[in-house]
């Protein structure tokens, strides 16, 4: 399998999977009501942060990981202050530091999927969330 380079569509990786306003703040609203107020996401994978963003508008408090620099740039611009350069499979993070994770249509990408798990499962602390996404169009 080809492996797909992020740096080259990060400028314009939005308009290739939009969401309206609407949705997008439904979709922050939703994850947000589930997990908690004001509780920590880690979102692996976060590319440009579309997903993190309303999270965080809704009260939620995310770290993002990605292994593009160039989405993680574009994520910065939205104000997204807690991203690091970091790889699925190898998580920067101890052990329960998280209340949810957030997966939304990146675990494909990683090249051993069941240590991506582990290391999801780890972070995790005890009762947390691990929500993945996917998306999809009509």
């Amino acid at each position: 399998m080809a492996k797909f380079d992020f740096q080259q569509v990060a400028s314009h990786y939005d308009n290739l999977h939009l969401y309206t306003p609407a949705v997008s703040h439904a979709v922050g609203r939703a994850l947000v009501g589930l997990v908690g107020p004001a509780q920590c996401f880690l979102e692996i994978g976060i590319g440009t942060g579309r997903i993190a963003h309303p999270v965080v508008l809704a009260g939620g408090n995310v770290v993002g990981i990605d292994i593009s620099t160039g989405m993680l740039q574009v994520a910065q611009a939205r104000q997204l202050a807690q991203l690091a350069v970091a790889d699925m499979m190898a998580l920067p993070f101890a052990d329960a530091s998280f209340d949810a994770v957030l997966a939304v249509h990146v675990l494909h990408h990683a090249s051993d999927w069941r240590l991506a798990m582990r290391e999801c499962a780890r972070v995790l602390r005890r009762g947390g969330w691990f929500i993945e996404g996917r998306d999809w169009s009509d």
